[in-house]
């Protein structure tokens, strides 16, 4: 399911809000969120974006025009916003209109620092790795449900690691995803690494701080928080 043909398959726009995790943590941003995902995680906040059996396609997968997406940023990033988050589902399934997006808002005057939210299956181009200023991958534990092949792409990780422009950061729900973590980092060597609670409450998020932080105090890593979860709740669109 990719749009294509000048088009993105898009679920929301919205902004400004603030980045809630990683290395941007409290930024004022604007989010694009695309539809669909190659992925199937048992412990998804954003099941709308590829859960068809779940959600209906029509209300949450969007062919839009790629002008009319670059307008649409374009007035909510104006006068202050500096950073456009683009999320999904996941963004790296849909790179051709991607870079054809960050064109046209080069074109009109007003491209910010752009962030793409991965799974870290799929390695990006060499023009949309020119083109962005992080990726910040997210590969999937063994907890999320799915094989190890399905969830983990060696030849994407190191393509990613590679572009210098990566942020790792890794959803901890227990120890064993700790322990993974630790094996992950150094059979591939990657760095800045952050690590950050499951959940989609203050109070599932709360409980697992503490394995959190020791984790990050062991190893030299960061904590970081889900900001948006402690302001607004699981709530869509801000």
């Amino acid at each position: 399911m990719r749009a294509g043909d000048g088009r993105l398959l898009v679920n929301e726009v919205f902004g400004p809000t603030v980045q809630g995790e990683g290395v941007s943590l409290g930024r004022p941003a604007v989010f694009l969120r695309l539809a669909h995902c190659n992925l199937t995680c048992t412990f998804c906040d954003t099941p709308y974006t590829w859960d068809w059996r779940r959600y209906a396609t029509r209300n949450e997968a969007h062919a839009m025009p790629i002008a009319e997406i670059a307008s649409d940023i374009r007035r909510r990033i104006e006068p202050l916003v500096r950073l456009l988050v683009i999320t999904g589902g996941e963004p790296m399934l849909q790179q051709p209109s991607i870079l054809l997006l960050l064109d046209l808002l080069r074109d009109l005057g007003r491209l910010p620092d752009v962030e793409i939210e991965t799974n870290g299956t799929i390695a990006p181009s060499e023009e949309l790795t020119r083109q962005v200023s992080r990726f910040n991958v997210s590969v999937k534990p063994s907890s999320a449900g799915m094989t190890g092949r399905r969830r983990m792409r060696p030849d994407a990780i190191s393509a990613l690691s590679e572009t210098n422009k990566a942020v790792w950061k890794f959803v901890i729900s227990d120890a064993s995803d700790v322990l993974e973590v630790e094996e992950f980092v150094d059979r591939f060597e990657v760095e800045p690494v952050f690590l950050m609670p499951e959940g989609t409450t203050s109070d599932q998020l709360n409980a697992k701080y503490e394995l959190v932080t020791r984790a990050c105090i062991k190893n030299g890593w960061t904590v970081t928080p889900r900001l948006h979860i402690h302001i607004w709740g699981d709530k869509r669109g801000v």
